[in-house]
């Protein structure tokens, strides 16, 4: 949530994307003289984006698995061990080297 600008009053959506957020002013110059509708049927409710991880993408998921883990926390390798975290970088630059 941005802490400067944390209400609107209007959500501005094309297809699938929310492009815009803020009063329902804001986004009168982009949208005006093309086809568009307010939608009013949430104006008395409120609600959060979902949460979404950014750092989990399934491609390089496949591409990590077969790398060393120098991770905080417990893992385990790609032949399903498990694989205890690391709390400091001379254990990292230990298990790097080995």
């Amino acid at each position: 949530m941005d802490l400067g600008r944390p209400l609107a009053n209007a959500v501005a959506v094309a297809g699938r994307n929310i492009v815009c957020l803020g009063d329902l002013e804001r986004p009168k110059p982009s949208v005006d003289g093309y086809p568009h509708e307010v939608d009013d049927r949430f104006a008395d409710k409120a609600f959060c984006p979902g949460f979404i991880d950014p750092h989990n993408y399934l491609r390089l998921s496949g591409t990590y698995m077969g790398l060393e883990s120098v991770y905080p926390i417990d893992s385990t390798d790609p032949a399903g061990r498990k694989v205890a975290g690391i709390d400091n970088q001379g254990s990292a630059l230990n298990r790097l080297i080995m």
